[in-house]
């Protein structure tokens, strides 16, 4: 299971020193990031922030929520930030995504900007309902 690696060394924690940086121009989806471990974890991660904001929710956020497999060996990084103004484009983001409807799956690790209770309340419940305690 991802993050199961013994700490007690100097060398712990997940090591994400092969995120590519994504900008956002050149393709909307995901890419993987290999942790180097011979467990062979890795991160898929969205991180398309220089998309304008329309486009990053119509190719890069929603693309990352359907496509997403839950795997026990990838841990799933979706990033709902852009360039810009922060305030202004999370508007528009968590509006979007307060009316998408999720399917029902886990979808790992949502990042917003100016995150609400009733956002986190959504994904929550998508990342648990149905499931009992062992596959959480």
């Amino acid at each position: 299971m991802l993050g199961t690696n013994d700490l007690s060394s100097v060398d712990n924690g997940l090591d994400f020193s092969y995120w590519e940086d994504q900008k956002g121009t050149d393709s909307p989806l995901p890419l993987p990031c290999w942790f180097g471990n011979e467990k062979n974890e890795k991160a898929i991660i969205q991180d398309r922030y220089a998309l304008k904001k329309e486009e990053k929710w119509q190719s890069a956020v929603t693309t990352m929520l359907g496509d997403y497999q839950p795997h026990k060996n990838i841990m799933a990084l979706n990033f709902l930030s852009t360039r810009g103004n922060p305030r202004e484009n999370a508007e528009y983001i968590n509006k979007m995504f307060s009316e998408y409807s999720l399917p029902d799956k886990p979808f790992g690790i949502i990042i917003f900007d100016f995150l609400t209770e009733t956002l986190a309340e959504k994904v929550i419940n998508t990342n648990t309902e149905g499931k009992d305690e062992s596959d959480i």
